[in-house]
């Protein structure tokens, strides 16, 4: 339990391959994502929107989400200037409990079309997740006392927190 890492791309990276099913994110990002799940969508008929947590600016992301397809792109900037709760957001981002407010929300407006939401939440993102939540506090149960490592522990809190609140 020490010694842990994630196995995934960087966030950024993480997405942009994800979405263009490509390896070579940054390719992918400089060329406009020319093949993205998101744009082949959208030249059949379809919605595609990314309701994210992260702010507006983070990686590049209000340049490169509608370059790669997304007709919107929602993050936690938009959630605050819409006056979301501001217990809700933080420096970290928006919780994951307005993004899934905000998709539920978005198929009731579009029941009638096709539409593709991709979500990327924020309260259990490593490396230490979200370990405040509104006004709700839960302690990680005593039996995570012996893991030594402040990040693991925390990043577990975040975990254990989401079990009660999305």
């Amino acid at each position: 339990m020490q010694k842990h890492a994630t196995t995934c791309f960087p966030t950024f990276p993480g997405m942009m391959a994800t979405f263009n099913s490509h390896p070579n994110a940054w390719m992918c990002r400089e060329a406009g994502s020319p093949n993205s799940l998101a744009k082949v969508l959208v030249e059949k008929g379809w919605r595609a929107e990314l309701i994210r947590a992260d702010p507006r600016l983070f990686a590049g992301g209000d340049v490169h989400f509608p370059r790669a397809g997304f007709q919107r792109d929602w993050s936690r900037d938009d959630f605050m200037d819409a006056g979301a709760d501001p217990r809700h957001t933080s420096e970290w981002g928006a919780t994951d409990r307005l993004l899934f407010d905000d998709a539920i929300e978005r198929l009731k407006k579009f029941e009638d079309e096709k539409i593709f939401i991709s979500i990327l939440t924020i309260d259990t993102h490593p490396w230490f997740g979200r370990v405040d939540y509104a006004e709700h506090h839960h302690d990680l149960p005593s039996s995570a006392d012996v893991i030594e490592d402040g990040g693991l522990r925390e990043w577990l809190r975040s975990v254990h927190i989401h079990d009660y609140e999305t």
